[in-house]
């Protein structure tokens, strides 16, 4: 994810006259309530991440990123705009990004001429959506502002619907025109059904940290 964010200040960078070749395409992969230890390619040796560990191996592995704050969706919001979460008053869960916070693909579409979107689980910066009251107000007051920022915003609930947006993303993507997508996977944020993981781990053979209650 972090790499993903060099090319992005690279990019920003770049004016909208340039050339496709000279403004990366940029997908930012999000997972979701995934912490560092539970990484193959940060030293986990029971967990088994082997795409993560792919793009670590082939791309760049940050060992000082650090996430803006704790919570979910002020954290980010730390992520989209590159500022705070209180300088940006989004500092609880179900609360939406205000307008006048300006996000990096916004910025994107409007200064270098990207195809910009969001997709996936939920990009969680519209508020929350699964409160009926909460909804009427957003949609009373206009709060709910990404469908006017960028080209394509979508959500959806499982890994397939999810794979299916990204792929209907880069067919929407005009031809010679290059892109920014922030896609959000709801794993390892997943239920502990049978048959959830493809491969899943024997829980004889995990290593728990000592401060790890035993339940």
């Amino acid at each position: 994810m972090s790499s993903r964010l060099l090319l992005l200040a690279a990019a920003l960078a770049v004016p909208a006259a340039a050339p496709a070749a000279d403004r990366p395409n940029i997908l930012l992969v999000l997972s979701d309530d995934h912490s560092v230890p539970h990484l193959g390619c940060y030293g986990n040796p029971d967990i088994r991440t082997p795409n993560c560990d792919a793009l670590a191996k082939e791309g760049m592995r940050f060992d000082r990123y650090y996430v803006g704050t704790p919570q979910c969706v002020p954290s980010r919001a730390t992520i989209m705009t590159g500022r705070g979460a209180i300088a940006v008053q989004n500092t609880r869960f179900s609360a939406p990004l205000a307008a006048e916070y300006r996000v990096f693909p916004e910025i994107l579409k409007e200064k270098a001429g990207y195809f910009a979107g969001v997709a996936g689980r939920t990009y969680h910066l519209d508020g929350a959506g699964n409160v009926p009251e909460s909804s009427a107000v957003f949609d009373r007051y206009g709060l709910r502002t990404f469908p006017k920022r960028l080209d394509y915003v979508k959500q959806a609930g499982t890994r397939d619907a999810i794979l299916a947006q990204y792929r209907e993303f880069l067919d929407a993507v005009p031809r010679g025109k290059p892109f920014v997508l922030q896609l959000c996977f709801s794993d390892p944020h997943r239920p502990l059904d049978k048959n959830a993981i493809p491969s899943p781990h024997d829980p004889a053979k995990l290593t728990l940290p000592p401060f790890y209650p035993d339940t």
